[in-house]
């Protein structure tokens, strides 16, 4: 199969969960918006899109295709800017707020699909590792005759440290990436469609318009600045909601992946975090010694 007709198959679940997405997506601003928003969106999002597609077909045009797509362009850029100048300000945030939310719900799309893919490599009759993948090391390591004992020493000299910080650039609300984790465990049950009754498919189609109707009603913007106490108990949200169970499950599947090729090597603990949350006395003017204490004390609780 060509590479160009691989990569559409491929990519065909992801091209149809980022349709399923914006339709609902459409629909709620629709319901919330209006549809002068709603039609100001598509207006954009469509002029965009026509512009890209000359932007892309410039580089391989006849000096006369040139031109007359350069017109185009031209042509296209002035819409564009015509459809923004001409929005009133309530209009503008709304449509502001349509695309940024179209791309978080991309975004999402695109995480899952990483994980789809992933299945599919492990299930996959060829048994052909996924590139990068820890499976995909260890049978680098195996074909490149590395001994055990090699590699034992590898890991006992390895060390990563995953250090936590309250970075002013990561603003995501708790209740954005909650809703996030609720549309990833929606798209991992449509793959499933195939084996969902009529009343379980409507359901999941209802349970997907709601997440994203609360998605568009949910500010994305913090209008008070978080306290260090709100930061460390967002640290420790990752901690509890992910990283608690991910970790284990990342030495497992090493260790078993192991154990097939160097069934006498041992995984040492190599990965270790940390966290400069509420502890950044030097950098923060609002962190003192109380706060350290505050952040240790839910730390270890």
């Amino acid at each position: 199969m060509p590479e160009q007709d691989y990569r559409r198959e491929k990519d065909a679940p992801l091209r149809h969960d980022i349709r399923t997405l914006g339709n609902a997506l459409g629909q709620a601003i629709q319901r919330y918006g209006g549809y002068h928003v709603f039609e100001t969106v598509e207006r954009l999002r469509n002029t965009c899109k026509r512009l890209r597609d000359c932007t892309e077909r410039l580089s391989e045009a006849s000096p006369a295709q040139r031109t007359q797509l350069q017109s185009e362009i031209e042509a296209l850029a002035h819409e564009i800017s015509s459809i923004v100048n001409n929005c009133d300000l309530d209009t503008a945030i709304d449509v502001i707020r349509a695309f940024t939310i179209y791309f978080h719900l991309v975004n999402t799309a695109e995480q899952y699909h990483r994980i789809r893919r992933r299945r599919v490599h492990e299930t996959s009759s060829t048994h052909q590792p996924q590139r990068g993948s820890l499976a995909a090391l260890i049978n680098f390591l195996a074909k490149n005759d590395l001994q055990a004992s090699t590699i034992q020493h590898l890991l006992n000299q390895t060390a990563i440290d995953l250090v936590f910080t309250a970075h002013p650039t990561e603003a995501t609300r708790r209740s954005l990436i909650t809703k996030s984790r609720r549309i990833t465990e929606l798209l991992e049950a449509n793959d499933r469609q195939h084996s969902m009754t009529p009343r379980e498919r409507t359901h999941w189609q209802s349970a997907l318009e709601g997440t994203i109707d609360l998605l568009w009603r949910t500010d994305a913007v913090r209008h008070v600045r978080p306290q260090p106490v709100d930061e460390i108990k967002m640290g420790i949200y990752y901690l509890d909601e992910i990283l608690y169970d991910a970790l284990p499950d990342l030495y497992a599947e090493f260790e078993e992946l192991l154990q097939d090729a160097y069934p006498q090597v041992h995984v040492p603990t190599f990965l270790r975090l940390g966290s400069w949350i509420g502890g950044d006395q030097d950098g923060n003017p609002f962190v003192n010694p109380d706060t350290s204490l505050t952040a240790l004390r839910l730390q270890r609780g």
